[in-house]
């Protein structure tokens, strides 16, 4: 069902329980009357029989972009990134709090409870987002994308290795409401850990038929010094040659790549301690100069802020190669797996010269 108010007022999302009660008890403070209501209505005997036996009448999954803690027993915490059914906008009868329940990674649904609606959900979550951006942390840098050979530039204000590692702020609504679905395209890849450009190398060398590397470009013409930047343009380019683009970015990036509805594939390298880090480099990247200590911490700090943009976890065993396995299998596995996209229109094609 949908319906709008005779003064053109409209509401975002479709329509449910908890809005159809907002609307009708809005009151024009002028005359003191509620503007007219044109209802559009459809008939679903399915749908209806299953309101009567269950007495709710709302069924609608949404991605949530904030944290939320305990407040009731019945209420269930969640972190960033969590899927839920809401099944009743208006539980108990009162405004405030949604009956959903959490699906797991495999899309099983799981436990029922309690979360806040989308009014509360809204003013935590932008509470959270202002505290993330008054620690510093959300600055333009998050975008920059630093490669190997600009990361050792002394010039440079930070190395991306540095910016992985902190808050991430979002530009999503605190709850996004999302449908299952294929991708229908060979998804980015994004690889985070202490081994990342040895891995991307490796694959883009050993299957150059499904891995590419994205190039990267100045930020501003011209300028030796400028950090790089990958375009989403370039990545367009290579996913309409049906090949995964390997990125080389920041978790801020792969946010703004969530909401432009591109989904990456984005994997964890997790260390097992600082100096598995270093025989691990020694072995796949003799050359390298970069410190095992500092790669391994950053790892931990990643790990602990940014979890909800893994999309898979590969351990590493720096006493074989066997998790270069894992990580072609996560791969394909995430590849052929439905995604919780939203449910509003694609926007990947604007703006395709946006840098991340």
């Amino acid at each position: 069902m949908r319906f709008s108010r005779a003064d053109g007022a409209r509401e975002g999302w479709k329509c449910s329980l908890e809005i159809e009660v907002i609307h009708v008890s809005v009151f024009d403070s002028e005359v003191g009357l509620s503007p007219p209501l044109f209802i559009q209505t459809a008939k679903q005997r399915a749908v209806y029989k299953d309101i009567l036996a269950s007495g709710r009448g709302d069924s609608f999954f949404i991605r949530t972009h904030f944290e939320y803690e305990k407040e009731a027993p019945q209420s269930l915490p969640f972190t960033r990134g969590e899927i839920f059914k809401v099944t009743d906008t208006l539980y108990d009868g009162k405004l405030g709090n949604w009956l959903a329940i959490r699906s797991d990674k495999d899309n099983q649904l799981r436990e029922k409870g309690i979360i806040p609606n989308k009014s509360r959900a809204e003013q935590m979550s932008n509470v959270q987002n202002a505290a993330r951006v008054a620690s510093g942390n959300d600055r333009g840098d998050f975008w920059r994308l630093r490669g190997q050979r600009a990361a050792k530039k002394k010039d440079l204000r930070k190395s991306r290795e540095d910016l992985t590692a902190v808050p991430v702020t979002t530009k999503f609504p605190a709850y996004e409401r999302v449908v299952l679905r294929e991708a229908g395209f060979r998804r980015p890849v994004v690889i985070f850990g202490p081994i990342s450009d040895a891995v991307n190398e490796k694959l883009s060398t050993d299957m150059p038929d499904e891995f590419v590397i994205a190039k990267t470009e100045p930020k501003d013409a011209g300028s030796e010094k400028s950090s790089g930047v990958v375009r989403l343009n370039t990545i367009r380019k290579i996913i309409e040659q049906d090949l995964h683009a390997l990125l080389d970015v920041t978790p801020k990036a792969v946010d703004t790549l969530n909401y432009t509805q591109w989904y990456p594939i984005v994997l964890f390298l997790n260390p097992d301690s600082k100096h598995g880090v270093k025989t691990m480099r020694n072995r796949l990247l003799p050359g390298s100069t970069r410190s095992a200590r500092k790669l391994y911490e950053q790892s931990v700090k990643l790990r602990k802020t940014c979890s909800h943009l893994f999309t898979s976890t590969v351990e590493l065993n720096p006493s074989n190669d066997a998790w270069y396995g894992s990580v072609k299998d996560s791969i394909q596995v995430q590849q052929d797996r439905a995604v919780w996209v939203c449910e509003g229109k694609v926007s990947r094609f604007t703006n395709t010269f946006h840098e991340l």
